[in-house]
Formats: C-alpha cells, sequence, structure tokens
C-alpha cells in the first residue's frame, strides 16, 4: 500500500502471499488507520492549498479591479483638467459673444430711432396717432406720416427698450400682420 507521506510518495504497507479475505481486510484496515493521520494532514493542507491559491486570486482580481478604478479616476481627473481650461473660455467666449450681442442690439436700437423721420405735428392732416401694445402690457403712442411705410412703424417698435427683439406687427382689425421688413442700413 502507498501513500503521501511527508510530501512524496511512500510504501507503508506490503502484504505477501495468499491471505484470507478476512485477514486481508484486517490488515489493511490496521494500515489505513495507522496512516489516516498522514491522509487527513495531506488533506487538509491540499485544502489550505486551494483555500489560499483562491483567496490570492480574489485578492489579485480585487487589486486589479481597484487599480483599474484608480486609474479611471485619475484619467477622468486629468481629463477634467485639460479641459478645465477649456471649458471657462468657451464660458468665457459665450459670455463676450452675448455681451457683444447685446451692445450691437442698443446700438442697433439707437440708430433705428436716430433714423426715425420726425413726429407729425398733430395738426397735420396727413398724418394719424397710432397706439401699440406692447408684450409687457404697455402702451406707446406716436403718430406717423401716411405717406411713410411699415418699416418706418417696424423701426419705431425696435428702438424702443422694452420690445423684444425679433416680433411680428399685429393689426386689430382686420386681426393680421403686417408685412413689416426691418430696413438694412
Amino acid at each position: 500500500m502507498i501513500t503521501l507521506k511527508d510530501w512524496r510518495m511512500t510504501v507503508v504497507g506490503q502484504l505477501e502471499g495468499l491471505i484470507q479475505p478476512d485477514d486481508l481486510m484486517n490488515q489493511l484496515t490496521f494500515i489505513m488507520d495507522a496512516n489516516q493521520i498522514y491522509l487527513v494532514s495531506e488533506h487538509l493542507e491540499r485544502e489550505e492549498r486551494n483555500l489560499t491559491r483562491e483567496l490570492r486570486q480574489q485578492q489579485n482580481e480585487a487589486y486589479l479591479a481597484s487599480l483599474r478604478a484608480a486609474q479611471e479616476k485619475e484619467r477622468k481627473k486629468r481629463e477634467e483638467w485639460e479641459q478645465k481650461p477649456w471649458k471657462e473660455e468657451e464660458v468665457q467666449q459665450q459670455k463676450l459673444a452675448e455681451e457683444r450681442r447685446r451692445r450691437n442690439l442698443q446700438e442697433e436700437r439707437k440708430r433705428k430711432l436716430e433714423c426715425l423721420p420726425p413726429e407729425p405735428s398733430p395738426d397735420d392732416p396727413e398724418s394719424d396717432k397710432i397706439i401699440f401694445k406692447l408684450p409687457s402690457d404697455s402702451r406707446v403712442e406716436r403718430r406717423f406720416h401716411f405717406s411713410q411705410s411699415l418699416t418706418v412703424i417696424h423701426d419705431f417698435l425696435f428702438s424702443l427698450k422694452e420690445s423684444p427683439e425679433k416680433f411680428p406687427v399685429e393689426a386689430n382689425f382686420p386681426k393680421q400682420v403686417l408685412p413689416c421688413i426691418p430696413s438694412e442700413e
């Protein structure tokens, strides 16, 4: 009979000749009982090695996952840091563009106001007073000469501070949108 003993295969029992079956069983049982400690010890050591290997593998996998997470976090942080000046610059550019647009709009309003023809006198028979209701529910009135185009009306309304940047001019009766095209100068 051979068993693993002290890390090597060792002969632990040897039977020769004719043996009765009962004696054979008794001898084998005796040899197994005598070497049971080595078998159990080897079995436990094997289990411990397997558990140690599995634990080491799990630790390695956890370490690699943690390492990947740390690298990903570092990559995102680096990208964010690299993008930050671009984002700040982009926000600054948007602010500048918005400020430039507002300034251009104010200049355009001022220019339209300066280009308006003078308001006709109230006793001029070739003129009429028009009352406008603005989106803010405020009312504005002004006299216009009959010969003036609808564009002059649009320019007058555009030059008001409370008027929106783009708007339609609508008549009350009959209800319709007037074809006022802003003048380009």
